[in-house]
């Protein structure tokens, strides 16, 4: 009897050593986020995210979309929404001029896909130049950079991680707006426009990735699959839209672009 305890106790030691080791030797685990209801994704109320009609004074009305107004119609500068397991959160920025027109930066998800858009009509600002999200999804994320609105922290598109983590990929579109746009200042067939994504970790930057969406006579329909790992172990990603067309004041492109399965290793809770 004894030695059967005795064997019992060895056999359960050598499990948890196993365990341990296993642990050691995989101390992420992977995390795919695809924007879709059956994550469980929560905003920064606490509730459920979900896809809602919402209308941008100034701009027109829009269905299926969720950004800082479907929220509230207070004025917003912060994490918008996360992923349901927390790992991830996105960040946003909302605000109305002078009672008349609103404005908004960063983050917001979509459902809507037109790749007929002729001409830039900001009444389509939230749809994508696809036929559906990336892999056959019906959400995605839009990303708008109205940064240089200055004081805003979040009208620059930017994710957070709740701890380090090692990105591994993620797919970029363009919107429709961005696609169809016929630039002013260089001809079309110099015309550039590119999603720089920047990795940082506790502040200080870790590397560059860029994806070009406009190259001249080459414009994107549907989706690009943008390999980060080179980017390393990082804590925040953030988007910067880049274009050639520009005056004094800025760029003159609009400054949309689309993002969709964003893939990373996250490190385990403690």
């Amino acid at each position: 009897m004894m030695k059967k305890l005795f064997l019992l106790a060895c056999a359960a030691l050598a499990f948890a050593a196993c365990s341990d080791d296993e642990d050691d030797a995989n101390p992420s685990r992977k995390v795919l986020v695809s924007f879709e209801q059956a994550e469980d994704m929560t905003d920064a109320a606490g509730g459920r995210v979900a896809l809602d009609a919402v209308e941008l004074l100034g701009a027109g009305s829009y269905d299926d979309v969720f950004c800082a107004k479907n929220l509230s119609s207070e004025a917003f500068d912060g994490l918008l929404f996360r992923t349901g397991d927390g790992s991830a959160s996105f960040g946003s920025y909302f605000d109305c001029y002078e009672g008349v027109v609103d404005s908004w930066g960063g983050f917001a998800l979509t459902a809507n896909y037109d790749k007929t858009l002729a001409a830039v009509d900001y009444g389509k600002q939230f749809s994508v130049w696809a036929d559906g999200g990336a892999n056959g999804t019906e959400t995605c994320a839009i990303g708008y950079d109205c940064s240089y609105a200055g004081g805003p922290e979040f009208a620059r598109p930017r994710i957070e991680f709740a701890r380090p983590s090692q990105v591994e990929h993620l797919y970029l579109a363009n919107t429709s707006l961005s696609y169809v746009y016929e630039p002013v200042t260089v001809a079309p067939a110099e015309y550039c426009y590119k999603v720089v994504i920047v990795g940082s970790l506790a502040g200080g930057e870790t590397g560059r990735a860029e994806c070009v969406l406009v190259d001249g006579d080459r414009k994107e329909s549907g989706w690009i699959r943008v390999d980060l790992s080179e980017l390393g172990t990082v804590d925040c990603l953030t988007f910067e839209p880049v274009s050639n067309d520009a005056n004094e004041y800025g760029p003159l492109s609009p400054l949309y672009f689309a993002l969709d399965e964003l893939a990373y290793r996250t490190k385990r809770a403690l």
